[in-house]
C-alpha cells in the first residue's frame, strides 16, 4: 500500500508569536477568553477591525467550556489604547474576558501564554532548529560512532513511547489503519513531512519518506546523517509493528544530495 503527499498543495508555515519588533507602531498583545459558541471569534474579530487594529499573528484554541483568541496587533499612532481595546472587547456578547498591553519602545513578547502545550495536553517547548542540530553535530563530533548511538538511542526511546501513547489516545486500530495520516504528526510538529511509499504490517516492514528532514537539511556530507529522527522512526514502528527490535536504514538523504531521506524499516530476524 501506498499513501502519498506529492498531491497536496504547499503547506503554509505555521508561525507561533514569540515577541515582535515593531517601532513606529502602537503594538499590543491582546487576550480574549470567549464563549465556545457559533461567531464567538467572529465578534470579537469585528471589535478589532472596528478600533482599526491589525492582527499580525496569533493562536486561537478551545475547551469545551470556552475558547482563547490571543494574539499580535498594531494601529497607527492615534489608535485606542490597551484599556481602550479591552473595554471595547468586554462590551462584546460573547467575551468573558479581556486584557491587553502595549509595546516597550516598539517591542513586545508574549507574556500571557504559559505552558506550551500539545492539543494533548502535554507540555512542549520550543527550539531553534539550528541549535538543535548543532547540539547533535557537538555531540557526534565528541563521541564519534558513539555519539551516533546515543542519538539513535534517544530516539528510538522516544519514538516508542510517543506511538505507544497514540494508541492507547486514539486506538492501536486507528493508527495501524491510517498510519499514513497519523505520520503527519511529524509534519505538524515541525520536524519533516513525511510520505509512506510502502507498508506491510503482517510482514513488519515499511519505507517512509521524509522530506526537509530538520536534522539532515543544510548539512553536506558523503553518508547518511540522520541519526535521531532515524531511531525515532525505529520506535515508533517498533510500538506499530508490535516487534521488539526493529532496523531503520536510511537509504537516501537530502545531506548527501537526495531530494529526500528515505528510510527502510523491517522487524530484525
Amino acid at each position: 500500500m501506498t499513501d502519498r503527499i506529492t498531491n497536496q498543495k504547499e503547506p503554509v508555515a505555521k508561525e507561533i508569536p514569540i515577541y515582535i519588533r515593531n517601532p513606529g507602531k502602537r503594538s499590543y498583545q491582546v487576550l480574549v477568553r470567549l464563549k465556545n459558541v457559533p461567531g464567538a471569534l467572529a465578534d470579537a474579530a469585528a471589535v478589532i477591525e472596528k478600533a482599526s487594529v491589525n492582527v499580525l499573528g496569533g493562536i486561537v484554541s478551545a475547551s469545551k467550556d470556552q475558547g482563547c483568541w490571543c494574539f499580535f496587533g498594531e494601529s497607527s499612532g492615534d489608535g485606542p489604547t490597551a484599556e481602550e481595546l479591552v473595554a471595547q472587547l468586554k462590551r462584546s456578547r460573547h467575551v468573558l474576558d479581556a486584557e491587553a498591553k502595549e509595546d516597550l519602545e516598539g517591542f513586545l513578547v508574549d507574556t500571557m501564554t504559559f505552558p506550551l502545550k500539545w492539543n494533548t495536553g502535554d507540555r512542549a517547548i520550543l527550539m531553534r532548529q539550528q541549535y538543535m542540530v548543532r547540539m547533535f553535530d557537538d555531540i557526534k563530533k565528541e563521541f564519534g560512532s558513539g555519539g551516533e548511538v546515543i542519538l539513535y538511542r534517544e530516539g528510538f526511546a522516544y519514538g516508542r513511547s510517543t506511538w505507544e501513547g497514540l494508541e492507547g489516545e486514539i486506538g492501536a486500530e486507528y493508527v495501524r489503519s491510517h498510519f499514513g495520516e497519523v505520520l503527519g504528526i511529524y509534519q505538524a510538529a515541525g520536524w519533516g513531512r513525511v510520505e509512506v511509499v510502502d507498508h506491510d504490517f503482517a510482514g513488519k516492514r515499511a519505507k517512509v519518506r521524509m522530506y526537509e528532514n530538520f536534522e539532515c537539511e543544510g548539512h553536506q556530507s558523503d553518508r547518511p546523517l540522520s541519526s535521531f529522527v532515524r531511531g525515532h522512526l525505529a520506535g515508533a514502528f517498533s510500538a506499530l509493528m508490535d516487534a521488539e527490535s526493529v532496523s531503520c536504514e536510511e537509504t537516501m538523504c537530502t545531506a548527501k544530495g537526495d531530494g529526500y531521506c528515505e528510510f527502510v524499516l523491517m522487524e530484525k530476524a
